[in-house]
């Protein structure tokens, strides 16, 4: 039997900022569940930016050999 999470998050960008580089991530299948939570790229655009690509990073496969 799979246990389902209920989640909740916040976070809040510095003074003036719009982004940051806080963020998270649950993921379940079947029996499984990764739960990440990135925290302190930076601030600003960038960071976000930053976080995206981390986030991407842990969602989609590693490239294999064959598909380089």
């Amino acid at each position: 039997m799979a246990v389902r999470l209920a989640v909740a998050h916040r976070s809040r960008p510095k003074v003036g900022a719009l982004e940051n580089g806080d963020g998270f991530m649950v993921r379940q299948e079947c029996a499984r569940t990764l739960v990440a939570v990135v925290d302190a790229l930076g601030h600003g655009p960038v960071a976000a930016q930053m976080l995206a690509e981390e986030m991407l990073g842990l969602v989609l496969p590693a490239p294999t050999k064959s598909s380089v």
